[in-house]
């Protein structure tokens, strides 16, 4: 059975350049006992690949992914919040209209209340 890596496994490419992260994951897994067979076998085939898979390009390209789809989900979260606001203002500005235009025609207080939903306080603000 294979023992998963700890967390600092992970961290080494940053900041580093990628044949400098390459070594410190390598040396990191002899020290810990992980895959220690297979590296001492395959090292130099481990470092082609990594090499071959982990270029600087690929992962820009996959930090920039990342970081729109963040962006983007965000970003539509804020948008969604910003129309219900704007959509419970417009409701409301639309009810007090409705309001006024139903005291013009001489419904009683009691009566706007009741078919607006209005309070007491917010129908004596008109």
């Amino acid at each position: 059975m294979v023992t998963l890596p700890s967390p600092e496994f992970f961290v080494f490419y940053e900041g580093l350049p990628l044949e400098l992260a390459i070594d410190e994951a390598i040396r990191f897994c002899t020290e810990e006992g992980i895959l220690t067979t297979f590296l001492s076998d395959h090292e130099g085939e481990m470092r082609g690949m990594l090499f071959r898979y982990l270029n600087d390009d690929e992962f820009r390209k996959v930090y920039t992914e990342c970081g729109y789809y963040e962006g983007h989900e965000d970003g539509l979260k804020e948008g969604l919040e910003q129309g219900l606001e704007q959509g419970l203002e417009q409701s409301r500005q639309k009810l007090l209209e409705a309001a006024v235009k139903l005291k013009a025609k001489g419904f009683s207080a009691a009566e706007i209340c009741d078919l607006t939903g209005l309070s007491e306080d917010e129908f004596t603000a008109l």
